[in-house]
């Protein structure tokens, strides 16, 4: 009997709507007249009306890729899809001024509250416009702009004009250029040179109207040595057809600079989540992805980063839940384009149910660089027989002077596996305690306590060639903490004195190797150690040879 664990994520959340009276609605359906209505009704200008039409030409242009993405896709039929719907076009600066529907559910939502307590500044959007802005007024002294993608238009066109559309052309995807066509709503930020805004500038995007279409653009600069973290979350109400969400966000990090961006996207299972983000790292900046995927029908989303100048850093943190009905399409892009540059691609996904989960990744080094170096980390952990993970890969490293690691795992966790965890964990009521960490190398791990052996002593569980009698083996799966020759790896947490690590053969009790944890004068220095050594076989216990703070490494070897 297989054991279905509750993951304790309310997704009723966000599943509400109220009825609301539009001012502005471009109709059914996608035309020149539907760009029309949406550049009159903003009052573009007539650049931008010429940058509609022309996306709009490459996206009818562009077929649906279908070739090497989901089939899903197919089910999506533009024309039925409301592509602008608005109460006005002006954000409101105090809640007191919201209309009070919009207000209610944001309210609901704990915006205001979280405005309050934390955050530097807050957009939330409704539909196709941002319903309130604002930034708190020590920001905003320090020349730091936050405003919506329309506003920033017309108030700094200076400014929006030389990086927008730049980072991501028009023609990149069908689904960029379908943003190109009907963007409406998204953030405008600009930090001036030297600024580093201390806490975090937040979006919220909130589709709340039947057969709707969100398309928000977002546009981040981060000038000379400026630092900005910006955080964007996002929710629908479930709906029996289908929405669609498409987005395009640019990043441009010049010298120095630092730009955080972090998504948690918790969308109604019946959205088309599709969505094309991109980064401009220059000299010595550094541009950071941390991407949570949580709901929706079908993600496709892989942030990159263009390392365009010298010791440029790029970083994407990914992490994706697939759960019944889900696709989780997410991945990563790096292109160094410099040299000394560095990139890291960390991906962790769970599958559950008839989830699915698919890694994409793209790294790219040139032949006539040097210096750098690239790592990616993909794990895929398969909670039943039902679940699905692929992974694909593609890195292409011509020069001679660069580095480049790809490390992936996938883990299953048996229905045994699942009883244990549950029976001797902190875990209450078969629920799963799931936590992120800003660590790379410990992105997901399931909080477990270790056990007693006494306890375990006449319990033991296959990994590889060997067996562990003791439940943190559980934990180590889950981290992927199993290397190649099926040994393990290390130890994520310190072990108490005297506690015993044994590993036994497949063909016998008797264990290999049997330890106990380093006693206190172990732990020193060598330089302070006044004891002489003691052996295991014919080499030294591995604790003699680290540092107090190091980890405890066993491997699967012929000894320690």
């Amino acid at each position: 009997m297989e054991t279905k664990p509750n993951l304790n994520i309310d997704r009723s959340v966000g599943d509400f709507h109220y009825d609301v009276d539009y001012e502005f609605d471009a109709g059914i359906g996608l035309s020149e007249k539907t760009i029309d209505y949406i550049c009159d009704v903003k009052k573009d200008p007539d650049w931008i009306r010429a940058f509609r039409k022309e996306a709009l030409r490459k996206f009818n242009a562009m077929p649906m890729p279908t070739n090497w993405a989901s089939h899903d896709l197919d089910n999506i039929v533009f024309e039925n899809i409301r592509y602008y719907l608005s109460q006005g076009t002006q954000p409101k600066r105090s809640w007191d001024d919201v209309p009070e529907d919009v207000k209610r559910t944001f309210e609901r939502l704990g915006i205001p509250e979280q405005e309050r307590k934390f955050l530097a500044g807050v957009e939330a959007q409704f539909d196709s416009e941002a319903a309130y802005s604002n930034i708190k007024a020590a920001v905003g002294e320090q020349g730091v702009i936050f405003v919506g993608s329309t506003e920033g238009l017309q108030k700094h066109p200076e400014i929006f004009k030389k990086w927008f559309g730049k980072v991501i052309p028009t023609g990149d995807n069908k689904f960029s250029a379908l943003n190109s066509a009907v963007f409406s709503g998204g953030s405008f930020i600009y930090i001036p040179p030297g600024v580093k805004v201390k806490h975090p500038l937040q979006a919220y995007f909130r589709i709340n109207a039947e057969n709707f279409g969100q398309f928000e653009r977002t546009l981040i600069i981060a000038d000379e040595g400026s630092e900005v973290m910006y955080m964007e979350g996002c929710t629908a109400p479930k709906f029996e057809t289908s929405t669609l969400h498409s987005a395009v966000v640019e990043l441009v990090a010049l010298k120095g600079a630092k730009i955080q961006y972090i998504t948690v996207q918790n969308w109604s299972a019946n959205v088309f989540n599709l969505v094309t983000k991109r980064g401009l790292a220059h000299e010595e900046a550094e541009i950071k992805w941390i991407d949570c995927n949580i709901g929706s029908r079908l993600t496709m989303k892989y942030p990159g980063v263009i390392m365009k100048g010298r010791k440029a850093r790029g970083e994407v943190i990914s992490i994706a839940l697939a759960g019944d009905g889900q696709h989780q399409d997410t991945g990563a892009k790096m292109v160094h384009a410099a040299d000394e540059t560095t990139s890291n691609i960390v991906s962790k996904s769970i599958s559950l149910g008839s989830g699915r989960s698919t890694y994409r990744g793209l790294v790219q080094i040139g032949r006539h660089l040097k210096g750098c170096k690239n790592n990616t980390e993909c794990d895929a952990l398969l909670i039943n027989t039902e679940s699905r993970t692929d992974t694909y890969p593609a890195i292409t490293v011509r020069g001679k002077e660069n580095a480049c690691q790809h490390e992936a795992s996938v883990s299953k966790i048996s229905a045994e596996q699942i009883f244990y965890m549950q029976q001797r964990t902190s875990c209450n009521n078969s629920r799963w305690n799931i936590r992120s960490s800003s660590s790379a190398s410990s992105t997901l791990r399931w909080k477990a306590r270790s056990v007693e052996r006494s306890k375990v002593e006449n319990e033991h569980h296959t990994y590889g060639k060997y067996r562990c009698g003791d439940i943190r083996m559980a934990r180590l799966v889950c981290r992927g903490a199993i290397n190649r020759l099926g040994g393990i790896r290390e130890l994520p947490h310190p072990v108490p004195q005297g506690r015993i690590l044994e590993v036994r053969q497949p063909q016998g009790p008797r264990p290999l190797r049997v330890r106990r944890s380093p006693t206190r004068r172990q732990r020193r220095p060598p330089h302070q150690r006044l004891h002489r050594t003691r052996r295991v076989g014919r080499k030294a216990c591995p604790w003699q040879q680290h540092s107090p703070s190091s980890r405890i490494v066993a491997t699967g070897g012929r000894h320690f």
